[in-house]
């Protein structure tokens, strides 16, 4: 069964409850093996077998829900939010006047109309639609609330009954609501500002280059890939691409963090988005649409902030069951204290304020980690985070820069010198391995002449290359591939060279550790994190890096597969986190309770990771592991604050204590103070 991920936009939600009776609903679709749908950033993610259902049968679903599987567009719905409440607020001023000065029942009657089904349309549209897929939502209670209040007041006023009618309760208690959902609405735009910024990055226009040399200045989004695009000094690049023609530095530190340019030529990469900062050149693009880097950034970034934590299941569990429980308790009510109690019991109670706990945390918090410089893949990585005890660091790569440079060399009793470095030149230029690279770059420096050809070649990892050169059996690697090099006492990375069953020299090298590694692992020490490194050196050389960093725990000499085998010992007893570059990382990587991969290795180490570090700063470990923490502790706040305010003002409701325009006002602000909570995530100090 092969497995497709989506995500996409909802609109037309009006509360937790509505984006519950979506996933519901995309849940009991055939074909479709997950979905999440978060009220918080309008987001659905759903996880499918394309063989059994198409994403049009997915919108489907949604749309015969009545709702719209696209971007409602903000500024209108802010626009429409603005002149229901102007126009809604100045009619319900005066209803509230009612209470000091004596105005004819029929007047209000009037003045209430247009707020109850004007202004209160949508909470209709909400409860009609919920209704129709027999479930229920917080439209529903505002609904059952506002009506009962509005209809008994027009039966008292129509029939000239005995009694006090709440045409002001009704007006007042929607206003108060609609001004809750306009507050709520400006604090989700500054909440998925993180996305809006990653967006603004894209450059609008590019400059295709037409048949005879023509320059044609066309939407960068209709760019395909083939085309011919020129990029001039101090212009974005707006996809990603190859250049074919000149040379220029490019400003990567939307990707990487380095903040110096790099220089690029003919058939070197570039990637959308960075600044081209010296000369003009051409390039062909190769990732267009949704396929370039900056893309795939943003939508892994939507599926993080659409995914769910552990926790919230539990909160979904509750709020399912919510809605018909208030129904219930508001009819006690109106036996208890009558029609106030009844009233003030459905518009007090507010399942938002549950729903927006967790998915406005982790929206906002997902958000400032991309802004920081990590892509977090899901809302369980940040939770895991919050939990760690132990980081394990692969050695090369990770906590150094991963360029080893050959120091020294030691030579065995050999006569014919030159024809030993040709044939180990000829075997290391076969691979790409960083200490492989390092010996090529070492014997470039020596003119050797022509290398001869290399017959059969094979590497192993974590030991080193066997190759077949002139008949010549060629082995380049550690005592695992050549048993018969005696063992280093060098605090440097040893690599011995085997040609024909005799060991003939040593390579000594030396990789710089990166320069905020020790910062990093101090970090980590004030929050009272382990860190462990591991190494596939010697342990003199591992002993050395281990120094410097004051590590007091690491290992050395460690196979890839004996990697994965640490890392589950590890976790037995404690949260472990994996940080690792390469693809020999990737299971242990997996393994780990969180795989950490760094954004310049490799995509199998990046796929297995549950985060990945764009820039290449291992500072933004102990940076992330403190976001995490400080995200949970802002969810458990929400919640603490969405169920007490439930547990202590629906009893008072109920009792008939509490004025049902004060309901409605506690209702609309409950919400409203859980996204305030969780915005102050995006100025916390880490």
């Amino acid at each position: 069964m092969s497995k497709q991920l989506i995500t996409f936009p909802v609109s037309g939600m009006h509360c937790a409850s509505c984006s519950l009776n979506i996933q519901r609903a995309l849940k009991k679709t055939a074909g479709v093996i997950e979905a999440s749908v978060s009220y918080a950033s309008e987001q659905a993610v759903v996880g499918f077998d394309p063989s059994q259902v198409s994403q049009n049968k997915i919108m489907d679903v949604v749309k015969s829900l009545g709702y719209q599987p696209d971007k409602a567009d903000k500024a209108v719905e802010l626009k429409n939010l603005k002149l229901k409440l102007f126009v809604g607020g100045t009619l319900a001023g005066l209803l509230l006047l009612s209470m000091l000065i004596t105005v004819p029942v029929w007047l209000l009657w009037l003045v209430a109309t247009p707020i109850q089904f004007w202004a209160g349309w949508g909470f209709y549209q909400g409860a009609w639609s919920a209704l129709k897929n027999k479930t229920s939502s917080m439209d529903t209670l505002v609904v059952l609330g506002t009506s009962t209040a509005y209809f008994y007041s027009a039966a008292v006023t129509l029939f000239k009954l005995d009694g006090h009618t709440f045409f002001e309760t009704a007006g007042v208690i929607i206003i108060f609501i609609l001004l809750g959902k306009f507050l709520e609405a400006k604090a989700k735009n500054q909440a998925s500002q993180a996305i809006d910024k990653l967006l603004a990055l894209a450059p609008s226009t590019a400059h295709l280059v037409l048949k005879n040399n023509i320059i044609k200045d066309i939407d960068a989004g209709s760019l395909k890939v083939g085309d011919l695009v020129l990029v001039k000094p101090g212009e974005k690049v707006p996809v990603d691409g190859v250049i074919i023609k000149g040379a220029s530095a490019i400003d990567e530190s939307l990707v990487t963090g380095e903040s110096l340019p790099v220089e690029k030529n003919i058939g070197d990469k570039v990637i959308g988005a960075t600044l081209n900062t010296s000369q003009s050149f051409y390039f062909k693009a190769e990732s267009v649409g949704e396929n370039t880097t900056l893309s795939k950034i943003i939508q892994l970034v939507r599926q993080a902030q659409g995914s769910k934590p552990t926790v919230q299941r539990l909160v979904d569990q509750i709020s399912a069951y919510f809605v018909p429980v208030v129904l219930v308790l508001a009819l006690a009510a109106f036996f208890i204290s009558g029609l106030t109690g009844f009233i003030a019991v459905l518009v007090i109670a507010c399942p938002c304020a549950l729903g927006l706990a967790t998915p406005t945390s982790i929206m906002v918090a997902v958000g400032k980690a991309a802004q920081m410089g990590v892509l977090v893949k899901s809302a369980p990585s940040l939770e895991i985070a919050a939990k760690v005890k132990t980081v394990v660091f692969d050695k090369t790569g990770t906590l150094t820069v991963g360029k080893p440079a050959v120091v020294g060399i030691y030579w065995h009793a050999i006569k014919n010198k030159t024809q030993a470095l040709l044939l180990i030149g000829a075997a290391v230029g076969q691979s790409s391995h960083p200490l492989a690279q390092a010996i090529k770059a070492y014997l470039a420096k020596i003119s050797l002449g022509r290398l001869p050809v290399v017959s059969d070649f094979k590497e192993i990892a974590g030991q080193g290359i066997k190759a077949t050169i002139s008949k010549n059996k060629v082995l380049v690697g550690n005592q695992k591939l050549i048993p018969a090099a005696p063992k280093s006492a060098q605090e440097t990375t040893a690599v011995w060279a085997q040609i024909n069953d005799r060991v003939v020299i040593r390579f000594n090298l030396f990789d710089e550790l990166k320069p905020e590694a020790l910062a990093a692992i101090s970090a980590l020490k004030q929050l009272k994190i382990n860190s462990v490194m591991i190494s596939g050196d010697q342990r003199p050389a591992a002993a050395k890096v281990a120094k410097a960093l004051k590590l007091k725990k690491y290992y050395a000499k460690v196979q890839p597969e004996d990697k994965v085998k640490l890392v589950a010992s590890l976790s037995q007893t404690q949260t472990v986190a994996m940080v690792g570059d390469g693809i020999n990382d990737a299971p242990a990587l997996a393994k780990a309770h969180l795989g950490i991969a760094m954004g310049a290795g490799t995509d199998v180490a990046i796929e297995s990771a549950g985060m990945t570090l764009l820039r290449n700063n291992l500072t933004l470990v102990p940076r992330m592991i403190k976001l995490s923490r400080k995200t949970l502790t802002n969810i458990k706040q929400s919640l603490f604050w969405a169920f007490a305010y439930n547990l202590v003002l629906i009893p008072v409701a109920m009792l008939g204590k509490l004025n049902p325009i004060l309901a409605g006002l506690a209702m609309a602000f409950s919400s409203v103070s859980v996204m305030a909570n969780a915005l102050r995530l995006r100025k916390v100090k880490l």
